[in-house]
């Protein structure tokens, strides 16, 4: 058995999808995805990948349980018990394969290096709990057009975003994704002075290109214009607005349209850049984590 834990918002479920995935190509057996996460908590818009992702795969463990059964875990997830954990209790050997630190086991685990490649994990012997992000273009690359083709974003329907999508295509279009919300009180959010130096350079390579921003906080950077170094775009700037209460995921799709994209340090824009099939695309990466 091969478990892969799921959580956050939709750009760490994507990539802990893409994980399990690798594992399942590479290893011939299913890496069920534990979505427990999201029965104890409310978080961003919840499980997202089916929405968003119709040819997406995943194989839910909550799905392989009868409803006693996976009330059983949920009770004792409450309790601060993890799947994990129980299953081990229930008396099955189970270790526990992690690039991070949040989880409480009493059992074996082994410990990786965050957001590296180690191919070799995916063949691992016996019961495995996954624990991690894996945060690396090459789980993804590896096996790009299986995986990629699973994660085809579902034709835009609505208006407002139909134009948006036209307006992208129909120019030399450069994103821009300013995450700020929960990133500022975790000090990850990038500073003004990032966007500016990539608006200048990107306005040398592309005189014309027309920008779009995303962000979760589209009046601050209306505001703070200047400081982010719209002015290089010579008034050729379009805040994409609306997508929220879980739409959010359509600046996703819109970001991974651009021929240009300035993202965050973000898994959300990380995998607009990932999946955006443009082969020229130039990318202003804040992160040391390749494209």
């Amino acid at each position: 058995m091969k478990i892969q834990f799921l959580n956050g918002g939709l750009g760490n479920q994507l990539f802990q999808y893409i994980f399990a995935r690798f594992v399942e190509i590479e290893s011939g057996e299913n890496c069920f995805l534990d979505d427990s996460f999201f029965g104890i908590t409310k978080q961003h818009n919840g499980y997202e990948i089916e929405k968003v992702f119709p040819n997406a795969i995943p194989h839910l463990l909550s799905k392989e349980f009868s409803s006693s059964g996976w009330n059983y875990f949920m009770e004792n997830c409450g309790k601060g018990i993890g799947i994990c954990q129980s299953i081990k209790d229930s008396g099955l050997d189970i270790a526990i394969v992690a690039e991070t630190y949040n989880f409480q086991f009493d059992g074996n685990f082994i410990m990786l290096p965050t957001n590296e490649f180690i191919p070799s994990i995916a063949s691992s012997q016996g019961n495995i709990y996954y624990h991690g992000y894996w945060i690396n273009r090459n789980w993804l690359y590896t096996h790009f057009d299986t995986i990629a083709n699973e994660l085809t974003f579902s034709k835009i329907n609505d208006d407002r975003n139909r134009r948006y999508e036209q307006k992208i295509l129909e120019s030399t279009s450069v994103s821009i994704h300013i995450r700020r919300g929960d990133f500022v009180k975790l000090y990850r959010s990038m500073p003004s002075s990032f966007y500016y130096d990539a608006m200048k350079n990107i306005s040398e390579l592309l005189p014309d290109a027309t920008y779009f921003v995303f962000s979760d906080e589209i009046d601050w950077c209306k505001a703070n214009a200047e400081e982010l170094g719209f002015g290089f775009a010579n008034g050729r700037v379009v805040y994409v607005e609306g997508n929220v209460k879980g739409r959010n995921y359509i600046d996703m799709q819109l970001m991974s349209l651009c021929h240009g994209m300035i993202i965050s340090k973000s898994a959300f824009s990380y995998l607009a850049a990932l999946l955006n099939r443009d082969e020229r695309k130039i990318v202003v990466n804040p992160s040391t984590i390749e494209i």
